[in-house]
Order: C-alpha cells, then sequence, then structure tokens
C-alpha cells in the first residue's frame, strides 16, 4: 500500500465521501482513487456507514445519555447533514474552483462582467450573496463565467436544479474556457438530484485527455460502483 493510501486508508475516504476533504484534496485524492481498489472499497464502505447512520441517528440519540450522544454529534460533524442517498452524495462539493481574476482561465476573466460584488462575495465563501448577485449579472450576461460560478454557488447552497440550469448555460457558447469545468460540476448537479443518467452523459463529455478528464473518470468509476 502507497503512502497515500496509508493516508486515505485513515480519513480521506470518510472526508471524500462526506464532502468534508479539505480544499486542494479533493483533486489529488480523487487522482489517486482511479487506480486503487482499496480506498473505491473504503469511499463505498463510508457512503454506506453514512446512510445507515442518517436513518439510525435519532434512534441512537434516544439509546445514549446525553453526554454520549454529544459525543457521536461532534465525531460526525456534517456527516449526518448530507443526503442518505450515496448517488445524491457523490453530488457533494468539497472544495469550489478558484477565481483568481485575470489569470484563472486560458481566456481573461471580465471582471467587470462577473461583477465585482458578486465574485468578492464567491472568493469570500458566502454563496447565498453571491447566487444573489451572479443571479442578477446573469439576467443580463452571455458570459459562460457569469453563469458557471453562479452555478458553483447554487451548488454550495444545495439549489441543484437551478444549478444545473445555470451550468448548462455555462456551456455555451461550446469551446469556451469553462466547458470541461462546467460538464465535471454539471455531472454534480445531476447527482445531487439523482439523476445518475445525464450525470454520466456529461462526464463522458468531459475530455479525457483534458484537465478535467481524471477528476471525471473517477467520479464516473464512483457514480458505476454504487449503482452496482
Amino acid at each position: 500500500m502507497s503512502e497515500i493510501c496509508l493516508t486515505a486508508a485513515s480519513d480521506a475516504p470518510a472526508g471524500y465521501a462526506a464532502g468534508m476533504l479539505a480544499p486542494g484534496h479533493v483533486e489529488e485524492f480523487e487522482d489517486h482513487l482511479i487506480g486503487c481498489a482499496e480506498c473505491q472499497a473504503a469511499v463505498r464502505e463510508a457512503l454506506t456507514l453514512s446512510a445507515a447512520l442518517d436513518d439510525r441517528g435519532a434512534r441512537l440519540r434516544l439509546r445514549v445519555g446525553l453526554g454520549a450522544a454529544a459525543v457521536i454529534v461532534l465525531a460526525l460533524g456534517t456527516a449526518l447533514a448530507w443526503p442518505a442517498d450515496p448517488v445524491r452524495r457523490l453530488g457533494a462539493v468539497g472544495s469550489v474552483p478558484e477565481f483568481r481574476g485575470l489569470d484563472v482561465r486560458s481566456d481573461p476573466d471580465s471582471v467587470s462582467a462577473l461583477g465585482d460584488r458578486g465574485m468578492a462575495a464567491y472568493v469570500a465563501g458566502d454563496f447565498e450573496q453571491a447566487a444573489a448577485l451572479l443571479g442578477r449579472a446573469a439576467a443580463d450576461a452571455a458570459e459562460p463565467g457569469v453563469h458557471f460560478f453562479l452555478g458553483i454557488s447554487q451548488l454550495q447552497q444545495r439549489r441543484a436544479e437551478q444549478a444545473a440550469a445555470s451550468l448548462e448555460r455555462a456551456l455555451l457558447p461550446r469551446r469556451n474556457p469553462y466547458e470541461e469545468e462546467a460538464l465535471f460540476y454539471l455531472a454534480k448537479a445531476r447527482l445531487a438530484l439523482g439523476e445518475t443518467g445525464a450525470a454520466l452523459a456529461a462526464l463522458a463529455a468531459v475530455d479525457p485527455d483534458g484537465p478535467q478528464g481524471t477528476r471525471a473518470s473517477a467520479l464516473a468509476d464512483s457514480v458505476r460502483s454504487v449503482l452496482r
């Protein structure tokens, strides 16, 4: 077992299943997940366990004393808040795409077009405010970047249906700088809605040799594993 497997065997699979991996670690773990059967099994086990705990959490708290119940809640954290359905769990986003102004992607982002205040809220992690401001900008803007960051903000608020619509618009025109990322996160939105066929179709459209190819392949493998 490699060093990353030793790390993953302790907490990374559970953190990934719960959408709680630290920013920057999600892509690294998904890259590793493709070729590691042990970590794939650990992720599936974590998803199954979390689903069972979601279903039985109330009964557990009734059986144990208040002090023990507090320990359980603190130990599990927000894992209990995620949907019990393993497919919908795969729609969770552990870390959001970064916005770095003019240098973030192959074509320059227009800060004025995206809306200074909306993107400031996005960078600060205030996705409710970001969605509100970018939603206004999107009403009059054709730039795919506006719809992309709006979709991510909506996805972070678990407004999956609205996020899917925004991310669909981020695909137009085709071959824009956001297309590949938009396909990946569109798949996340479809998974959050329980739409596995649409999610796999979006992932299949990602260029396997592009920067999102490895992540898309890993997520598709995870979806197929859950469906077995």
